[in-house]
């Protein structure tokens, strides 16, 4: 069973639609983006993704996840 890491969702097409007003509810924790009501990812403040990258402990894998960026 897949934990929910919080609980303020938003749907994709919101995120689509109205980007700037779904990044204005960003605050300490992430926000989930949902897909049919389900969840599909999280969005994290930049700050939150910084601190994951200097804590996380290098490994092939994960490093390649999180260096994604969104183009």
């Amino acid at each position: 069973m897949k934990a929910n890491l919080t609980s303020l969702r938003v749907p994709l097409s919101r995120l689509r639609n109205d980007a700037d007003e779904v990044f204005k509810l960003l605050n300490d924790e992430p926000l989930a983006i949902t897909k049919y009501g389900q969840i599909v990812a999280y969005l994290i403040p930049e700050d939150t993704y910084r601190i994951l990258l200097q804590n996380s402990k290098p490994n092939h894998q994960a490093s390649g996840l999180l260096n994604i960026r969104a183009t």
